[in-house]
């Protein structure tokens, strides 16, 4: 990750816990892990269960496919996928108008190995013993908090929206292992919404140089809204 980006960007990333006013009922409950094991979200749900592969797509599909537009400057064409990707470009987010039926794909940052590194970067992405320990270990990134807000309803998404994947060939930014939390969100309903993404990392390689010139409150806080209107 390039200082610049380090400056514009945030991070995220094995269960969906969902907070709704009230507790689902035991038949809610039931019906909402059928749902998930079918690879559907339940109807109370916007955020997909991360081992869902909607249209044939995972998570990890979706990593390799977006990682060189999301480590460059995001002002050329979006890849082609049959989703909508919400980014943020130089000027921050911009609104987004979106057929109905359409589903979201929603990447909460990214850390790769472009210099500069931030702490023991993975050797291997693709181990998720090594990702997790990195993500969220205090020694290392030490991530906190992995949140997706959608329309008021709060998101906390764990281990498993974590995706690690490795290049042959390096991205614009000279990386070639990428890791992103991310999530699949909707179909929504008709309308105007609104999707959040809250970050907070705290981890000690967040303190040493010379990535402590970045984070000069010793932690990484993040938080961005975006604005989507169902047509």
């Amino acid at each position: 990750m390039t200082p610049h980006s380090m400056r514009r960007r945030a991070l995220f990333g094995s269960a969906l816990f969902i907070a709704l006013g009230t507790s689902p009922s035991w038949a809610g409950v039931d019906k909402m892990r059928a749902d998930e094991a079918r690879g559907r979200p339940h109807p109370a749900s916007a955020v997909w269960p991360a081992t869902a592969r909607p249209l044939g797509y995972t998570l990890e599909d979706m990593a390799r496919i977006t990682a060189a537009f999301n480590v460059g400057d995001r002002s050329g064409p979006l890849p082609n996928t049959p989703f909508q990707i919400l980014f943020a470009g130089a000027a921050g987010p911009a609104p987004f108008r979106v057929g109905q039926g359409t589903i979201l794909y929603v990447p909460l940052g990214y850390v790769d190995d472009g210099p500069p590194v931030i702490g023991d970067f993975p050797r291997d992405v693709e181990n998720r013993r090594e990702l997790l320990r990195y993500w969220y270990s205090q020694r290392e990134f030490g991530s906190v908090q992995t949140e997706l807000v959608v329309d008021g309803k709060v998101y906390a998404l764990g281990a498993r929206y974590l995706a690690g994947v490795r290049f042959t060939q390096p991205l614009p930014d000279g990386a070639k292992q990428y890791l992103v939390p991310a999530a699949f969100v909707g179909p929504l309903p008709p309308g105007p919404h609104t999707v959040e993404m809250r970050f907070k990392a705290t981890g000690d390689a967040l303190r040493e140089e010379p990535i402590s010139a970045y984070f000069p409150d010793g932690f990484w806080a993040f938080s961005l809204v975006y604005e989507v209107t169902v047509y």
